[in-house]
């Protein structure tokens, strides 16, 4: 039963999420939004564990990152933009520990 509500959970919430954020963007405020909207549903028990969007978007950033062919790297590697783009979308892990820290207090 568990695995079907998480299965669904990631399906029709995480999906819109993964999909979503980084398609239209999103400032601190609307992820801390988001974030409170997880939290909710993991005390609903709508979902078994806690989920971070933070963690959410740096991991697909990463996963973006590591699809990218090898001449898109040779002909960025003088200006480094691909680190730049990245910065600008995803913040780094010291960032996002620091959020999270933030959105705690």
């Amino acid at each position: 039963m568990k695995e079907n509500i998480d299965h669904l959970f990631e399906t029709l919430v995480l999906s819109i999420f993964i999909y979503g954020v980084p398609v239209h963007g999103a400032s601190n405020s609307d992820l801390i939004f988001i974030q409170h909207f997880l939290d909710k549903c993991h005390k609903g028990h709508f979902t078994s564990q806690p989920v971070s969007i933070f963690n959410l978007l740096e991991q697909q950033d990463r996963a973006i990152n590591n699809h990218m062919p090898a001449w898109y790297y040779n002909s960025q590697r003088k200006t480094n933009r691909i680190s730049f783009l990245l910065e600008k979308v995803s913040p780094s892990s010291d960032k996002t520990r620091e959020m999270q820290e933030n959105f705690c207090k």
